[in-house]
């Protein structure tokens, strides 16, 4: 696929959770996978968005989905879940797909991305792609916050891809209390309380 092709669709909630469910168990651990409900349950109380990854020629193939955390009251938009289907990949789509998320949320401060923190990983195997994957993002403009944060078991460094310059002058603490108002409207009270630990 040539990436000057690619376009971005908002998916409906029917299409979002398809995707969702298709995809997501095949590219992503099963402890990082949320119920389908919570996502539906997210999306109408206004808190989530999917975006589907398309070749202009070819309209209705999709060659990835990108899936937030956001709405207009939230301190920058969560990116949930991430995924290049793998005949699209190595090609320059996933980075092309991050710049045009960036222009798809101008409306707020940046993104957020919760990657694996490498530090935490159990084999050597998962750090050599834990650390390829922040790679990947630092290298197509993202910045890491000094925040990390564990939720329901797994460790994660915090980074951000700024949508407004002003983002860039924030400092690790102001990084974190904007995740936490995300990570608090995303989870009910218990399981906050249960399950989310932030690290400024």
């Amino acid at each position: 696929m040539n990436c000057s092709r690619l376009t971005l669709q908002e998916f409906t909630i029917k299409e979002l959770l398809s995707v969702y469910e298709t995809y997501g168990p095949a590219f992503f651990p099963s402890d990082e996978l949320k119920p389908s409900a919570t996502i539906l349950r997210l999306y109408d109380n206004g808190l989530y968005r999917g975006f589907g990854l398309y070749d202009a020629t070819f309209p209705t193939q999709l060659a990835g989905y990108a899936l937030f955390v956001c709405s207009s009251a939230l301190p920058g938009a969560l990116l949930d879940y991430y995924a290049v289907l793998p005949q699209y990949r190595n090609g320059g789509i996933g980075g092309k797909g991050l710049a045009l998320l960036q222009k798809e949320f101008t409306d707020t401060c940046g993104i957020y991305i919760e990657s694996e923190n490498p530090a935490c990983a159990h084999t050597e195997a998962e750090r050599e792609i834990q650390t390829r994957r922040i790679g990947f993002y630092e290298r197509n403009g993202a910045k890491k916050t000094g925040a990390k944060s564990r939720l329901f078991g797994v460790s994660y460094e915090i980074l951000y891809l700024e949508c407004r310059k002003s983002f860039s002058s924030l400092q690790t603490a102001e990084h974190a209390q904007n995740i936490d108002a995300i990570y608090r409207a995303m989870f009910t009270e218990k399981h906050y309380r249960e399950n989310v630990l932030l690290q400024p």
